[in-house]
């Protein structure tokens, strides 16, 4: 079964352009290839997490955040004040429901 999926997986990416993309890709210019919305929101998301003092959930939270953001600003800006107390101003959300609170559905 899981020989069919990487099989089909493959086959999709090849057939849609996305291995000739890859290889139109100067790998030593990475930093300049433009930044995306849930690659800003990525950026932002693990600042936040690292900042908490999150361990090895950091990344894959973010990724849960920010895939399919279409608006990097409002996604971090709905994590922050989310999760703050409501002493600081915030709604005082635990982060796990804040990540789904915030996630944009694009």
């Amino acid at each position: 079964m899981n020989k069919l999926l990487v099989t089909l997986a493959f086959l999709m990416l090849f057939s849609n352009g996305v291995a000739v993309a890859a290889s139109e890709i100067d790998w030593d210019e990475i930093k300049d290839i433009k930044t995306t919305e849930p690659t800003q929101c990525y950026e932002g998301a693990m600042i936040i997490f690292e900042g908490l003092g999150l361990g090895n959930g950091q990344m894959g939270m973010a990724l849960r955040l920010c895939g399919g953001a279409e608006d990097a600003t409002m996604v971090i800006g709905c994590l922050l004040k989310s999760i703050a107390s409501v002493e600081e101003g915030g709604l005082g959300v635990p982060l796990g429901l804040a990540i789904k609170f915030c996630k944009q559905n694009g």
